[in-house]
């Protein structure tokens, strides 16, 4: 290559400048890496190795018919005249030189020994390494890239973010005491750079310590290669939250016409999916856990897995990228909130820096930043995904509902987070359809009645919008509503509609009143048909072994509301809502914690707004849009987005799950109704 380098620029006049700062003086096994070549560069550079290792010195040696004497004349320098740094070269180079260039033939010999195991050890391990390249004692290993393997999140977003060689490296150097270092400009790629008096005895250390590292990574043993980060103390504050070198080149979505391009920011959602994601993270003892998780925050965020292109039921098509901000939600609570709205931010600007044309925001990544209010006016249209999440859990529960001959229009419905951006949204929806509405917030905060009665009022004026109804077959709880205002001569917009309709429910004895705000929520659920919760805390609020037989429960929080148990009889239904199925395989890697070919339904929200080219925000703070809701229910069925198939706690809800239910259901109703009976013959006057 350089030969026809050189003879190219002759036959065109132009000189030709060859750089050996890092080839020269035998690293390559010659005095320099043109030394065999047919004709000599115009231009030499030398600097590094010239010094020993002891001295700074650079040297550019010309070919004395290209040199001119006024460049001599008027050339100066800040470090000229330094003897002592000439001197070290000069001794340099007699080493060098001693014996007819002994070291260096000794270089040339051990690197071709050198070059034969690391092609065995690519052999041997050839899922690990992909490639042996170098000359001399001037080698480079090329990794695999890392980040379609499904085992291991961690080393997904080494791999997309220019960490791999560093990670590697760090092990070699901390447990192998072997020193290496990466390549700059191809993030895969680890030098290989003895000192040039290495023997033997010095390479075949190094190929043990690199074995021993490969089939670390060969057995998926990813803990075994982090562990030295953790295994002593940090210190107390670790390093600011910054963009990782390298994620622009990794992050880049190519251009193509007509094809929507996004990106979802995501975290794990609870401990539980560290060891999901990285399986063999699961040896590590608290201390080390507690210590890795301080750790990944130091990097911020970062891409995390490509998405192959999808096409969507229309024709339409999308592509993106998973985003990976490093904190439980524990972490982005309190003093946290900050460090961790600053990483979203960052992460959007990453976004839009690889020309993406969405990004959305999963989990705990909406609630910090308030529904995406505090991510938004950075360039790139934002969404919470909400919205969707709201649309596949309502018609989720409609669904689950029909399956089992449960009828909508007399259901009474306990909404858990009613004042949340989600709940607000499901009360407005489910109260156009349903029989009955408890709204239910946290009794510890005490703006919560203030805030449900809100709510309660906008569904209250939603009903009496024909534009919003006309679409839906009203249930016994919309009927009541518009005939009790009628009666009361109320309009949209009244102050306090709720309250004025449920006085007048009570003052005409029409109990029970078709809409409560103020109930708790063990009184709401004794009688609830069904439930559905979407609060952001942390714990489980709901016992389901404590619930009434027949009740169904949509399950939205993450981490879970609604504690895991083994329900006797499937008496009770609970499914986990907002999962989403969209109408392409879809696959996470690592990160796939849901079924094969599900997602969440804010990761369905941004790939549909994607596929459907919308610019605008959308589900963007906590009084989220009936219209938008509308709008995107109709673009989820044009493109072919579905609610996920029932599941719980990963087990999936079978068919045979939902007859046993639906007998539940069958018999609540019936025990019901000869109750209703038998109160209403106890109440009638003697001789009926």
């Amino acid at each position: 290559y350089i030969d026809d380098v050189i003879e190219l620029c002759r036959s065109y006049g132009v000189l030709v400048i060859l750089d050996e700062i890092q080839t020269g003086l035998g690293r390559t096994g010659d005095l320099f890496a043109c030394s065999n070549g047919r004709e000599v560069p115009d231009m030499l550079l030398l600097a590094k190795a010239l010094g020993g290792g002891m001295m700074p010195i650079g040297a550019c040696i010309v070919r004395p018919d290209v040199w001119d004497d006024q460049f001599g004349r008027n050339h100066s320098s800040t470090f000229a005249n330094n003897n002592l740094a000439a001197r070290v070269a000069n001794a340099t180079l007699d080493m060098l030189l001693e014996d007819d260039q002994a070291m260096i033939r000794n270089v040339a010999e051990n690197g071709a020994y050198l070059h034969e195991q690391l092609e065995a050890l690519q052999q041997r391990y050839p899922d690990v390494i992909a490639e042996v390249r170098g000359r001399g004692y001037m080698a480079g290993l090329s990794f695999h890239p890392f980040d379609e393997r499904v085992d291991s999140a961690t080393m997904a977003f080494a791999s997309l973010n220019g960490g791999v060689t560093p990670l590697i490296s760090s092990y070699l150097f901390n447990v192998e005491g072997l020193l290496t270092a990466p390549l700059f400009n191809e993030t895969h790629v680890m030098r290989l750079q003895p000192t040039l008096i290495a023997g033997r005895a010095e390479l075949d250390r190094a190929l043990d310590a690199l074995e021993e590292v490969c089939d670390i990574i060969d057995q998926r043993d990813y803990y075994t290669l982090v562990r030295h980060l953790v295994a002593k103390p940090l210190p107390e504050k670790p390093a600011a939250p910054r963009p990782v070198p390298g994620a622009d080149a990794a992050g880049a979505i190519p251009n193509v016409d007509q094809t929507g391009k996004f990106a979802f920011v995501i975290h794990y959602t609870e401990e539980e999916d560290i060891f999901r994601s990285d399986p063999s993270f699961s040896q590590f003892d608290d201390a080390e856990l507690a210590n890795w998780r301080e750790w990944v925050k130091g990097f911020g965020p970062g891409f995390a897995r490509k998405l192959p292109k999808v096409t969507s039921k229309s024709g339409a098509t999308a592509e993106g990228m998973l985003m990976s901000v490093p904190m439980l939600p524990a972490d982005m609570r309190g003093a946290g909130r900050h460090a961790a709205a600053g990483m979203i931010k960052t992460a959007v600007d990453m976004a839009g820096d690889a020309d993406v044309s969405r990004v959305g925001l999963g989990a705990f990544t909406s609630i910090v930043t308030r529904g995406g209010e505090t991510a938004t006016g950075r360039g790139v249209p934002i969404t919470s995904g909400n919205t969707l999440t709201t649309i596949s859990a309502v018609k989720g529960i409609k669904n689950m509902a029909a399956r089992a001959d449960m009828p909508l229009k007399d259901a009474h419905v306990v909404v858990v987070g009613a004042s949340g951006a989600i709940g607000r949204l499901a009360s407005l929806m489910l109260s156009r359809e349903v029989g009955r509405v408890s709204l239910v917030g946290n009794a510890a905060n005490p703006f919560t009645p203030r805030l449900l009665a809100r709510v309660a009022n906008e569904m209250c004026d939603t009903l009496l919008d024909p534009d919003m109804t006309s679409r839906h077959t009203p249930g016994d709880f919309a009927t009541r509503i518009r005939d009790m205002a009628t009666s009361l001569q109320l309009e949209r917009g009244s102050k306090d509609i709720a309250e004025h309709l449920a006085a007048g429910f009570h003052g005409t004895g029409d109990v029970p009143v078709p809409l409560d705000w103020k109930t708790s929520l063990d009184t709401a659920l004794e009688n609830a048909d069904i439930v559905l919760v979407a609060t952001s805390s942390e714990m489980a609020l709901i016992d389901p072994l404590k619930l009434r037989p027949g009740t169904l429960v949509c399950d939205i929080a993450r981490p879970p509301n609604v504690a895991d148990a083994d329900i006797p009889g499937q008496s009770v239904m609970v499914f986990d809502g907002g999962l989403v199925q969209p109408p392409f395989k879809l696959d996470l890697g690592a990160f796939q914690t849901l079924p094969a070919n599900l997602c969440w339904g804010c990761l369905g929200e941004t790939m549909l707004l994607a596929l459907a080219q919308e610019d605008k925000d959308y589900s963007i703070g906590s009084r989220l849009s009936l219209t938008d809701a509308d709008h995107l229910e109709r673009l989820a069925e044009e493109h072919g987005f579905e609610p996920a198939a029932p599941q719980w706690y990963g087990r999936h809800v079978s068919e045979a799950d939902i007859d046993s239910f639906a007998a539940e259901v069958a018999h609540a109703r019936q025990m019901r109704l000869n109750l209703v009976q038998y109160d209403g013959n106890a109440q009638r006057p003697a001789g009926e």
